[in-house]
């Protein structure tokens, strides 16, 4: 077993030398390097690893952890491909419940503060980096800087798989349509043999661990559950424009593809492109309102209003491609999202 008094002693000075401010990656690093200088790591890099990791992040007055609880970390862990043991993350993982049972009380049989506060750290860091995607790769300034700590917060209860609406009980099949009811991203579903925490955190977060944002697996994160009920950001089919010349779709009044040689003010199809993320009327920085259209069945233009009501003779004619309904029918009406221009944007609105 580590040497569980000589490993405290250090993990003090360590803390005295960079402050409480220091991020937990940070304070543990120097704390390992400060071990390695004492030559108290020991002979096996990972459970000296880990046994830094419990003194740094398991309850500080709780005394030593108790040798069953070290010894089912280790169990727990020991199949672990070698490149796949990081005693950071597993530890921070083991202290917030996953791979044992938890009691509902202090001490190394419960959730350990550390270990559950550097938890909500990483999700802070994957939660920033996201918001930080999203204004760089779609122009989406979604999420205010001081709201990061509270989301972060909010989206490590869901991962610890614990409630306090006082209402939610897990087990409803995600039928209750409370926020905290996403029992997909619980960190005991974690496989730490595929995917390291950090990865894990930023699939829950938006939906992919891959350094972009991609519309269906964004709508799947916890970041959009946040932000979709307020209406700060849908997942939606949206209308865009189809040239006429070279088939790319744009938004806007022209084809910028390279090459193409489209005349400006030139007639486009329009097609619907789904999982989009847009920010709707009449949010701040809203450009899109809901439309209806009708549905080629030949080429898939969408074109008219779809309101049946207003229906002309020749109304129901695709301008594309000439296609009609058989008669009597009505051409085919869907629901899409259409970017409006700033003068209609400037008469909408906008919220207090």
């Amino acid at each position: 077993m580590p040497a569980w008094d000589k490993l405290e002693t250090v993990r003090r000075r360590s803390a005295r030398r960079i402050g409480p401010q220091t991020s937990w990656h940070r304070r543990y690093v120097e704390y390992v390097e400060r071990l390695a200088e004492a030559e108290l790591t020991g002979p096996d890099g990972f459970a000296g690893g880990a046994a830094a990791a419990f003194t740094l992040f398991g309850p500080p007055t709780a005394g030593r952890p108790p040798e069953e609880i070290f010894e089912a970390f280790l169990a727990a862990t020991a199949e672990l491909p070698e490149n796949r043991r990081n005693p950071f993350d597993l530890v921070i993982a083991f202290g917030s419940g996953w791979g044992r049972t938890v009691v509902p009380a202090a001490g190394w049989e419960g959730r350990w503060e550390g270990a559950v506060l550097a938890l909500v750290e990483q999700v802070r860091f994957a939660a920033s980096a996201t918001d930080e995607l999203l204004k760089g790769q779609l122009g989406l300034d979604l999420v205010e800087h001081d709201e990061l700590p509270s989301l972060a917060a909010g989206f490590a209860v869901s991962l610890l798989g614990r409630c306090d609406c006082a209402h939610h009980r897990r087990g409803c099949g995600g039928q209750c349509g409370r926020g905290c009811c996403f029992e997909d991203h619980e960190l005991g579903r974690w496989d730490p043999a595929r995917v390291p925490l950090r990865a894990f955190v930023d699939q829950a977060v938006r939906g992919t661990a891959q350094r972009r944002v991609l519309g269906a697996a964004f709508a799947e994160g916890l970041l959009y559950r946040a932000l979709e009920p307020e209406g700060r950001v849908l997942c939606r089919v949206v209308e865009v424009s189809q040239c006429n010349t070279c088939g790319a779709t744009f938004e806007g009044p022209r084809c910028h593809s390279p090459g193409c040689d489209a005349a400006a003010g030139a007639a486009h199809g329009r097609v619907a492109r789904r999982n989009r993320l847009i920010v709707p009327l009449p949010q701040p920085g809203g450009a899109y309102v809901e439309a209806q259209r009708w549905e080629c069945r030949s080429c898939k233009n969408l074109y008219g209003h779809g309101r049946p009501a207003s229906l002309r003779e020749g109304d129901a004619r695709c301008p594309r491609c000439g296609w009609e309904p058989p008669a009597g029918r009505r051409p085919h009406s869907v629901s899409v999202w259409q970017r409006v221009g700033a003068d209609e944007r400037r008469g909408v609105p906008q919220p207090l």
